[in-house]
């Protein structure tokens, strides 16, 4: 699962998650896909992700394939990318750097004006902080 957002002018453009399922290479294949398709579409001066936890073999694979996809893809788009620390992004979302799931979705809920739940989209609530952080903190679409 992958959450997104889009933000121009400091503003909560759209947001939502994506599902990537089946093997890793039929995952990031899908990502890659996506990805593209997303950049072109939204044309973003800045992709903002978050930095990944290695947490055994399979999430590391994804996590390192992920962000290869994304550095490539961005790369290939001429978009510069920047990434953050989890806790970076918890203090900037409720400025608390241990924030639990719940607290950065109600966290998201206030600053888009949105009614997220925290099991279906935890995702979704850490791309907007994502995106506004990128927006906020180098004042760029995002």
């Amino acid at each position: 699962h992958t959450g997104f957002a889009v933000v121009a002018d400091g503003k909560l453009i759209r947001s939502g998650t994506q599902v990537f399922t089946g093997h890793v290479g039929k995952r990031l294949s899908g990502f890659a896909t996506w990805l593209r398709d997303m950049l072109i579409s939204e044309l973003p001066d800045l992709l903002v992700y978050e930095r990944p936890h290695f947490r055994g073999y399979a999430a590391t694979l994804s996590g390192v394939g992920m962000i290869a996809v994304i550095n490539m893809i961005a790369y290939e788009a001429g978009i510069k990318t920047i990434d953050v620390h989890t806790a970076t992004l918890k203090k900037f979302a409720t400025g608390y750097g241990k924030a639990k799931k719940s607290q950065m979705t109600s966290a998201a809920n206030v600053a888009a004006d949105l009614n997220l739940k925290t099991k279906e989209n935890n995702d979704e609530a850490d791309a907007i902080h994502l995106a506004l952080y990128g927006s906020t903190n180098f004042g760029r679409d995002v």
